[in-house]
């Protein structure tokens, strides 16, 4: 966590138990803030998923202050932390996705692929048959029997399962209520000869100024992210009015604020702006719809 010009350490003590006096004398909330802490990770744990999901909601920022915690580490922790989760700096995503994550992130670890999310996909696709993935063919109408691509071809199927982002889901489906609002965030990477943070974590703006919600350096944790030698940075971007030359500097002055003169070496490489990256699932855009979780 970056405040007040310095880096300090959040860890959860039941996974690292070293790391609990660092993170009990962090300035960033109150003694009571970090027993609450501890106190919400086994409410959530103790309750049923069905029950997580369907229990009443409010928004995060209004769950947050009802369950004791202070403004300092909602402002300071929870809100670069849970904002980024949530492409939600305002915390106004419902208490259940709250809950719900942070029962997932209190079950297990947060990973990420050894060679990228592209490895997903191909785990997927060397499941199947050759020849049955189709690319670069977009479909322009479907119904229950089948589908008619762009350039007119159709193709027949016992079932459609319609897998993509709720736009292009309610042109395919006009029929159906289907919610649109969207989060989107922009992605910022960099090359660099050393890594600026040498442990697996996540690296907060605690202070809130400046376009950086948070970084980390993916390659410390999987190396074959970046070539032998060389890290790779990744930054993450909430509000960004500005035009991408404009960001690109904005983020560049921070990280020499935070790192040092390391950062005027390191290689800018891509920006990417993902408009649709979730489903805005603040309570005005609908909140979470109650499920029931088969077994």
């Amino acid at each position: 966590m970056r405040h007040n010009g310095r880096f300090h350490v959040i860890s959860d003590p039941i996974r690292r138990p070293r790391k609990i006096l660092p993170s009990v004398f962090a300035p960033l909330g109150t003694f009571n803030d970090k027993l609450l802490i501890a106190k919400l990770r086994g409410d959530v744990l103790g309750a049923e998923i069905d029950d997580v999901l369907s229990a009443p909601e409010v928004a995060t920022i209004i769950a947050l202050r009802n369950y004791g915690f202070s403004a300092r580490i909602i402002e300071h922790f929870f809100r670069p932390f849970l904002g980024g989760i949530f492409l939600d700096p305002e915390l106004e995503t419902s208490s259940r996705m709250f809950r719900f994550v942070y029962r997932m992130f209190a079950q297990g670890m947060a990973t990420i692929p050894d060679r990228g999310m592209q490895s997903i996909p191909r785990q997927l696709a060397a499941q199947l048959p050759q020849q049955c993935i189709r690319l670069n063919a977009p479909v322009q109408h479907l119904w229950a029997g089948g589908v008619r691509l762009q350039d007119g071809e159709e193709l027949f199927a016992g079932a459609v399962v319609v897998a993509c982002d709720p736009i292009n889901a309610a042109r395919l489906l006009p029929q159906t209520p289907i919610r649109t609002a969207m989060r989107g965030v922009r992605c910022l990477y960099f090359a660099a000869a050393d890594a600026p943070i040498g442990e697996r974590c996540l690296v907060l703006n605690g202070d809130g100024e400046g376009p950086i919600n948070n970084l980390c350096v993916p390659s410390v944790v999987a190396p074959g992210y970046a070539p032998p030698g060389c890290h790779l940075v990744s930054v993450t971007v909430l509000h960004a009015p500005l035009s991408e030359d404009h960001l690109i500097r904005d983020v560049r002055e921070q990280l020499i604020h935070w790192f040092g003169e390391q950062v005027n070496g390191w290689e800018y490489l891509r920006t990417y702006h993902i408009e649709h990256a979730l489903p805005d699932q603040s309570l005005e855009a609908g909140g979470v719809a109650r499920v029931r979780c088969g077994r």
